[in-house]
């Protein structure tokens, strides 16, 4: 794992600080075991190391090909490197995953190249021969790639929006459709950031562009395409599951230093360390983060269950939070506006994990590959009530029926809520209403509707014929490209951890989006089959546990501890005049009174000022 970055058409620079250092700077965190940088009259390139596979300096980049015609800056693992190696002509005993990539595009093109690798990455390798430069990012967007078409006529990409922010900052303007969007998703809308003329790549695409930094052409390597849901049978659909998740997460062992597990009290990290464990020669490291206060989301006990039955080499990270003295540091490494408040526990607990080990194995994406957020549960009941009353009239008369027998016999489900979700547009179902309302926002001086655009954008890129399908496909470019694999990546790498996920493994992706919702959503289940297996490995009642959250208590906070420097963040963002207006005031009055719940708006308007202050 490392960070990346560079200038593209090196002749056109114009900023006055030097790039070697600016990269440096911001790239470090990520990098920690090296810092080198290759330039010529029209490239620069930058990596810093973060060594996880073959520790020794001939793995240090930007490296060359053998033959000299490629160069390369990488970032990231591939977990198939050894595969492909002997699939290439000559030698074969590749020990880089970076030697391997380098080689594969040079031989067989980029997209042969991409369409084998296996793995997170973000990469720019430059043809000198045919003056031209490809730079791709993984099919889910785990590592970022950010990058700018200068007006001046450089191209300038880096794992780090602060290095493109500080070399190019007099030319940046504010993007406030970002910001309107980060008011309702509290989250930067990818591919837009915070900077009009800064964007990422999108996942699954790759960029080719000439040596005078101009674009030619950008296209999608990968997709989740629609396929029909064959699997009918529980037992096969459970077994196809363990093996595809099994051979993901043991590709993500490979590492050349240790490696450790994160361990919460759910499904998706409990059945990762169960798996491990039962098949592992070595006995295993796992984490859990807790508190040293009464939190409602601490997972300690559920995790020490799964910990003392495979007998793991098990820590508690017990943590006393300093938000006030912690906040302005832990915020800086996103780069840009960030207001998921797990992002703070996160921080916190990869710190520590860092003293232990270098690589860490998470359980992100169980949720969206196999319907674990309540939304998703919520969208398929009501998709089957559609199929199953069709006539939106025969619908309201179910529903006063489902109403009545729900008061006198209290285990009959009222449905009435159900028909109330159909008849919510189907891209608006995408909104999580955490944020500001994206359409009737009377706190906001901005009126772009932008979240009700991405919306738009995003579910229209899907065609499936189940709107809850389509809803969990979407969500893998809202919720986990804006939010979740933000969140990680900014948190863990502050750290210099790397940060692996098996469920983000395309293989397995493909495999869930090929099994019937019903089988999904068995028994009004969430994430029936991955619970299903987790009976085999962790515990009996598995269906019986209760989704927890992992945060830290704002909403108590932000009545008491974080009250007056709420209220002074929110007073210094109203005088700015041009995001909320006066009234955004109320927010934190009601809140503090309990006549409302804003814990989420007012940690984005916090947030958001906090950026502001930082940057402007």
């Amino acid at each position: 794992m490392c960070g990346i970055g560079g200038i593209i058409n090196r002749k056109s620079f114009s900023a006055k600080a030097d790039p070697k250092i600016v990269f440096k700077k911001h790239l470090e965190n990520r990098g920690p075991d090296n810092f080198s940088f290759y330039e010529d009259n029209h490239i620069f390139l930058a990596h810093a190391r973060l060594k996880i596979i073959d520790l020794s300096d001939k793995a240090n980049q930007p490296m060359h090909s053998v033959s000299g015609n490629f160069s390369i800056v990488f970032n990231g693992e591939i977990y198939n490197y050894k595969e492909i190696a002997h699939q290439l002509k000559g030698q074969n005993n590749y020990t880089s995953d970076t030697r391997v990539i380098l080689e594969a595009i040079e031989e067989w093109g980029i997209e042969k190249t991409l369409s084998k690798l296996k793995g997170m990455f973000a990469f720019c390798a430059i043809d000198l021969i045919n003056k031209k430069t490809y730079l791709a990012r993984d099919r889910f967007g785990q590592k970022p790639l950010y990058y700018t078409e200068c007006n001046t006529g450089e191209f300038i990409f880096s794992s780090d929006i602060r290095a493109i922010t500080e070399l190019k900052k007099k030319d940046l303007t504010l993007n406030y459709q970002s910001i309107e969007y980060y008011l309702s998703e509290l989250t930067m809308p990818q591919p837009n950031t915070i900077w009009n003329e800064v964007k990422q790549l999108e996942p699954a695409h790759y960029m080719v562009t000439d040596l005078d930094g101009n674009i030619k052409s950008v296209k999608q390597y990968w997709d989740l395409k629609e396929v029909l849901n064959t699997e009918v049978d529980e037992n096969k659909a459970v077994v196809k599951i363990e093996k595809k998740l099994t051979s993901a997460i043991f590709q993500r062992t490979l590492s050349d230093v240790p490696v450790a597990c994160f361990l919460s009290g759910g499904v998706d990290s409990g059945l990762i360390v169960s798996i491990l464990a039962t098949t592992s020669k070595e006995r295993i490291k796992t984490f859990t983060l807790g508190f040293n206060f009464e939190h409602e989301y601490n997972e300690l006990s559920q995790a020490k269950l799964i910990a003392e039955k495979y007998n793991t080499d098990h820590t508690e990270v017990i943590i006393d939070i300093n938000i006030k003295e912690d906040i302005e540091h832990i915020l800086a490494q996103f780069g840009e506006p960030f207001a998921d408040s797990s992002a703070i526990p996160s921080y916190y607990i990869t710190k520590e994990m860092k003293k232990h080990a270098s690589v860490a194995i998470s359980g992100d994406g169980g949720d969206e590959l196999f319907g674990g957020y309540i939304d998703y549960g919520y969208a398929n009941d009501a998709e089957s009530l559609a199929n199953r009353v069709k006539r939106p009239a025969a619908r309201q008369i179910v529903a006063v029926y489902s109403k009545l027998m729900s008061r006198i016999f209290r285990s009959v489900k009222n449905i009435g809520s159900e028909i109330e979700y159909l008849k919510i547009t189907d891209p608006y179902k995408l909104n999580r209403n955490m944020g500001f309302d994206p359409i009737n926002n009377k706190y906001s001086i901005l009126k772009t509707e932008a979240a009700k655009k991405y919306y738009n954008k995003r579910w229209n890129q899907y065609q499936d014929k189940s709107f809850t399908t389509r809803l969990m496909k979407s969500s893998l470019k809202t919720r986990l490209l804006n939010d979740y694999l933000v969140k990680v990546d900014r948190a863990s790498m502050a750290n210099s951890l790397e940060v692996r996920s098996p469920f983000m493994d395309h293989e397995l992706a493909e495999l869930a989006f090929s099994i019937s919702n019903k089988l999904k959503f068995k028994n009004n289940q969430s994430k029936y089959l991955l619970k299903k297996l987790g009976q085999k490995y962790m515990y009996k009642d598995i269906f019986e546990q209760k989704k927890k959250g992992f945060g830290i208590p704002v909403k108590d906070w932000l009545k008491t501890d974080l009250y007056e420097f709420s209220k002074q963040h929110i007073t210094n963002l109203v005088q700015r005049k041009n995001v909320v207006n006066k009234n955004a005031l109320e927010l934190l009055e009601e809140h503090k009174e309990g006549t409302a719940i804003h814990t989420h708006r007012i940690w984005a308007l916090i947030c958001l000022e906090i950026w502001f202050k930082n940057n402007l």
